[in-house]
């Protein structure tokens, strides 16, 4: 019969020592998974900027002497310029027949002067009979220019091209010596009338006043040439305006006259862009910065200028725009610990100033941002 024995101690002792073995070995391995989870763990976020427009407005003083921070060199004068144009109304008019008018030069060859009394007849070389409007008296041996005549009959069988011109009233000898010609073509025989609107008349005044305005610049900048001045603005007053139609009037065409003060302020573009920036500095929020700006097209307008004093104030707005830096309080890493990436995005996106952001973690396993260290935040 056989009989059991008991194992001794020794034995007992190699199983524990195995079993603490193993588990000292799988928790180390345990340890060793989180601390490598931890090590290398990553997020990257990259986000968009969304710009933020920033305005700043500058005013300066305009001054050929004074020297201060808030004065910029520069000069003022002044140009005085009128002018005249003819509109017709824009919309659809009818044709009405008129009697042609233009000017003719009458010719007097004979040694003694030659009267001619108003509505004295005057035939063209193709048979058309025009009229003097007012009476004349042509020198002995001389001529009288610019003599206003009209067509006989109306409609365009008078608007005729430069022509010469016999005067039936006369005996056929002194028709040889006593004639006319003229250089310019007749016109208004015939013409379209249509009602005039007050956009008609606004848009012509607007046309002359920018020809004048221009003409009136070119002659300031000639007067300004070699003082270095590169920037320059104006201010216009209008002294006079006539318009030979008013609104609800049926005509061919219209006269505009204007009769403007063109004031030209030059000054230091330089400097005055120098403030402009520093002021739109001032302005971006903190957690932003200026990401661009154009200060070449500030917009300055000229608030008053005194050619007496040779000075001008002027109103420049500049405008850029701001973008976060990785500064910003929202792009603190913190925030984002234990996030995944659908909240890392709606986070991102809730703010004003991002547009857009995408995320990526590694390794695979990893679906939560990480500690703030293992987290990099990319601005595009």
């Amino acid at each position: 019969m056989a009989t059991h024995q008991p194992p001794n101690a020794s034995q007992a002792s190699v199983r524990l020592y195995k079993r603490i073995a193993f588990t000292f070995i799988g928790l180390t391995l345990v340890l060793l998974g989180v601390v490598l989870a931890a090590t290398l763990s990553r997020a990257t976020i990259t986000i968009v900027p969304k710009p933020v427009t920033v305005r700043a407005e500058v005013k300066v003083t305009v001054d050929t002497k004074t020297k201060t921070a808030e004065t910029v060199p520069g000069m003022v004068v002044a140009e005085s310029v009128s002018g005249q144009s003819s509109a017709s109304p824009a919309g659809t008019g009818a044709v009405v027949k008129g009697k042609a008018t233009g000017t003719v030069l009458l010719v007097n060859k004979r040694a003694t002067a030659q009267a001619l009394v108003a509505t004295t007849r005057l035939m063209s070389k193709d048979g058309v009979l025009f009229r003097l409007k007012k009476g004349v008296n042509i020198p002995a041996n001389g001529e009288l220019k610019d003599v206003e005549v009209y067509a006989d009959q109306e409609g365009s069988a008078g608007e005729i091209g430069p022509s010469t011109f016999t005067i039936p009233g006369l005996s056929a000898d002194l028709q040889k010596i006593v004639y006319a010609f003229s250089e310019k073509p007749m016109t208004g025989g015939v013409s379209n009338v249509s009602t005039v609107a007050q956009t008609d008349i606004d848009k012509a005044v607007s046309d002359l006043k920018d020809q004048l305005v221009a003409k009136a610049t070119n002659e300031l900048a000639a007067q300004t040439a070699g003082r270095g001045f590169t920037g320059s603005a104006v201010f216009v007053n209008e002294d006079a305006r006539s318009v030979s139609a008013k609104a609800g009037d049926t005509v061919g065409s219209f006269d505009v006259l204007l009769k403007l003060t063109v004031t030209g302020v030059y000054y230091d573009k330089d400097k005055l862009q120098n403030l402009g920036s520093a002021a739109l500095r001032a302005n971006v929020p903190g957690e932003m910065e200026l990401g661009s700006n154009d200060v070449n097209t500030a917009e300055v307008t000229v608030q008053n200028a005194s050619t007496a004093t040779g000075t001008a104030t002027l109103d420049a707005v500049f405008s850029g725009q701001a973008v976060v830096t990785s500064a910003s309080p929202i792009l603190d890493r913190s925030r984002l610990v234990g996030l995944d990436a659908n909240m890392i995005k709606a986070y991102f996106k809730s703010q004003d100033s991002i547009a857009d952001a995408t995320v990526s973690f590694s390794p695979f396993w990893v679906n939560q941002a990480p500690a703030a260290n293992h987290i990099t935040i990319n601005i595009k």
